[in-house]
């Protein structure tokens, strides 16, 4: 780089002194030495193939509330999560809160699907008076037609006539694409 016979500008020069690149003429033959430019640049099929590999998280959501839902012994609607999956996708759920019991009753947490009286998936429990966390966690694969389908984190009394609740409600689920 620099003044060359009166013209400024970038040389690269090959290590016997001989002229490779320079800025007013740009690559010379001995600059494009073979198979540099006539080599393949885009390997057999990587155009075509997919570019979703199997497991890829292809879509995540995630539910939080800090709000206290209070149940005494129906089951009840704590989150929701919808997702548009394929055939063999699959969905990673975790479920949790606090929960806050003023007697001896269960506080019963689940992951179903579709609705609050869909098939069961996921269950946790916490039983005693005072507050703790309570989590579960499901891994759902999906074997039917594409489509949507939702899932639904529940809370309620597992036994007993006490109220159960639970706040900082959190719900998440990750979909990995097949």
């Amino acid at each position: 780089m620099g003044n060359f016979g009166g013209n400024y500008g970038f040389y690269a020069f090959a290590p016997d002194g001989t002229l490779m690149w320079d800025s007013v003429n740009g690559a010379t033959t001995r600059g494009i030495g073979n198979d540099t430019i006539t080599t393949v640049k885009i390997v057999n099929e990587t155009i075509t193939t997919v570019k979703v590999a199997d497991n890829a998280i292809t879509n995540s959501v995630q539910y939080v509330d800090d709000t206290t839902l209070s149940v005494t012994t129906s089951e009840t609607a704590a989150a929701s999560l919808v997702f548009d999956l394929n055939t063999n996708d699959q969905v990673l759920m975790w479920a949790m809160g606090t929960g806050a019991n003023t007697g001896t009753s269960a506080l019963t947490i689940r992951i179903r699907l579709d609705s609050v009286g869909g098939g069961e998936i996921a269950y946790g429990q916490y039983g005693g008076a005072g507050k703790s966390t309570v989590a579960t966690q499901a891994v759902y694969t999906h074997t039917g037609a594409p489509g949507v389908r939702a899932f639904v984190f529940t809370m309620h009394n597992g036994g007993g006539s006490d109220i159960v609740a639970l706040d900082h409600r959190k719900f998440i689920g990750i979909r990995r694409q097949k």
